[in-house]
């Protein structure tokens, strides 16, 4: 039984395009936890467990400081865990094929330069991402909010991704899905559209790229095979 004066507040759901001043934003974004380790962890599983609720509260509007920090940081930390799971596989390997260490050093080296340009490359790749995903929307019928809200999509979407890097061997297959899958759940979410048209931006682009590999492929195959003829 209701004690006398308590007053109930009924719990109301935000509709998907509610306006900047209803967003919560996302731990990562508030003051408190903010971006702090306790921020980061909330964040992720939110991104992770309940994406839909996740893009839901993410903030709009105002400084992109807290999703590049985002990406930069877990996509950064997930390259060095990629980058030690494949110097592990490459002298598991060399050991047993005797190869020698000069190879092993020198082929360890390259990954090691890579980690070392991991952020930069990072933020580049989410910029192209970007532009494709938003132009995608945009010939699919319209992208309701402008691109610089479409990049922090991609920036929560890949940088909670990069945590699948923590597994050896499908780690990285594994980040590349459900990067694509947190994406068009943004997409979906942030821009307010269906999500067959989100589904396209993200799932397109890729076909696309990998029809596009595929037919260099055969065009230098097709050259090889005349050339030995």
């Amino acid at each position: 039984m209701e004690e006398a004066g308590e007053v109930q507040t009924p719990e109301v759901e935000l509709p998907d395009d509610a306006p900047e001043g209803l967003r919560v934003g996302l731990p990562w974004e508030r003051v408190d936890p903010g971006m702090s380790p306790g921020g980061l962890m909330q964040t992720l599983r939110l991104l992770l467990f309940s994406p839909g609720a996740a893009f839901q509260m993410m903030r709009i509007q105002g400084v992109m400081s807290a999703p590049i920090v985002f990406l930069v940081l877990l996509g950064t930390i997930g390259t060095f865990m990629g980058f030690m799971w494949q110097s592990w596989a490459r002298v598991m390997l060399g050991s047993m094929a005797d190869t020698p260490f000069r190879d092993l050093a020198l082929a360890n080296s390259y990954g090691v330069m890579s980690f070392v340009v991991a952020p930069f490359f990072i933020m580049v790749m989410a910029a192209v991402a970007t532009g494709v995903h938003h132009l995608c929307m945009l010939v699919f019928g319209g992208a309701p909010r402008p691109a610089d809200v479409t990049l922090r999509v991609v920036c929560y979407a890949w940088g909670a991704s990069y945590v699948w890097m923590f597994i050896p061997a499908c780690g990285g297959l594994i980040a590349a899905v459900w990067g694509a899958v947190l994406t068009i759940s943004g997409l979906r979410e942030v821009h307010g559209i269906p999500g067959g048209r989100a589904a396209a931006a993200v799932i397109v682009p890729y076909v696309v790229a990998g029809c596009c590999l595929m037919l260099i492929w055969v065009l230098l195959a097709t050259t090889m095979l005349a050339s030995v003829a």
